[in-house]
């Protein structure tokens, strides 16, 4: 006995047409006592089989279309979306997928994608196609993938094949049913990887670098190097990390130069890329500070590198210099005796107060 109490059955084939079909799994089933089967006709087109056992000895089968109407709209609109969706039923029966989904999964299951197939069923089959790789322990996996499964809403991350990732998100639905969403963020782990490696790289180059590096944002400390600590009396790197601003590490006068830079690099406007100014100690006595600027990505985002080596001594010398000759240029313009300069062309560069008298 059967019937058929939903509409839209019209266009599909007999009921004892469609039970010949019934593949060896799901004949197991229903010799198993499973009270519903579900059965792939055509497409994603799909068949419930409600199966009730009667007292007189006979059975009551209704067929009733598994792939409701309603979820029409929703193909239609998830057709070209990106992303791979697929819906599972309150059973864990896969009920909707789009095309994007059974792209990624096709080439993973013999025989192709059926709606109705359970969840688990789907996982294992594309587990034995290799979907995820080589599995040392298959039993495990899926074991771990159900459990991940059946605590959604869950997000996690998922490596498969030819060095794809996948990130996997699934959330509950009014009805007891599973959404399910693939997005590829390959593209995306790729440069987080090409980052991490550069930035890396940049570790390796400045942890051993004699000279003192500072990288900062607004100037904000985001790394500095062990040489740059050493040259401010630093113990440690992470104490200029922690400091909320590289103020701390100018000498007042300077804060108002410095400023006024980072003001005219966010308008957009040129700046001296290489200038000296006197950095402040931890201990707040001042070195100069010859400083050499670039930018450079850190974490996605620009970032000024500041490149410092000290000149105090050299300034010093120049100082005294500077005063030396202050001094003699004073005492040859207040001697009795007549005092002058030439330059290499032979001009008078200096001529003292006697010397024009």
């Amino acid at each position: 006995m059967s019937s058929a109490d939903d509409a839209g059955l019209s266009d599909l084939p007999s009921l004892w047409a469609m039970i010949e079909k019934i593949d060896a799994a799901a004949a197991m089933r229903i010799a198993g006592g499973d009270r519903v089967v579900h059965i792939n006709c055509k497409g994603k087109t799909a068949i419930a089989l409600e199966i009730e056992p009667l007292s007189d000895g006979s059975t009551l089968v209704r067929a009733k279309p598994y792939n409701s109407r309603v979820l029409e709209p929703i193909d239609r609109i998830l057709s070209e979306f990106p992303d791979a969706v697929a819906l599972f039923d309150s059973e864990d029966r896969l009920r909707f997928y789009n095309d994007a989904y059974a792209t990624s999964v096709a080439a993973y299951l013999d025989g192709g994608l059926e709606i109705g197939i359970s969840f688990k069923d789907l996982v294992e089959r594309c587990a034995e196609g290799g979907l995820y790789g080589e599995l040392v322990d298959l039993d495990g996996f899926v074991a771990s993938r159900m459990a991940d499964h059946q605590t959604a809403p869950s997000a996690r991350l998922q490596q498969g094949t030819r060095g794809r990732w996948i990130r996997v998100q699934e959330q509950r639905t009014h009805d007891g049913g599973i959404l399910l969403v693939h997005t590829d963020i390959s593209d995306h782990v790729a440069r987080e990887q090409r980052l991490e490696e550069s930035e890396a790289r940049f570790r390796s180059l400045t942890e051993n670098s004699i000279l003192g590096m500072i990288l900062h944002r607004d100037l904000r400390p985001l790394y500095v190097n062990a040489a740059y600590a050493n040259l401010l009396g630093y113990g440690t790197a992470g104490e200029i990390l922690d400091l909320p601003s590289m103020e701390a590490l100018f000498m007042p006068q300077e804060i108002p130069r410095m400023r006024a830079i980072l003001a005219a690099r966010g308008r957009g406007e040129a700046v001296p890329v290489v200038y000296e100014y006197q950095a402040r100690r931890a201990d707040g006595s001042p070195v100069w500070v010859h400083n050499s600027v670039s930018q450079v990505p850190w974490d996605g985002e620009p970032a000024i590198l500041s490149t410092v080596i000290d000149v105090t001594d050299h300034k010093e010398a120049e100082l005294a210099r500077e005063i030396t000759e202050q001094r003699l240029y004073d005492f040859m313009a207040s001697s009795a005796d007549w005092f002058f300069e030439l330059d290499a062309d032979l001009r008078y560069v200096f001529l003292s107060g006697r010397f024009s008298d």
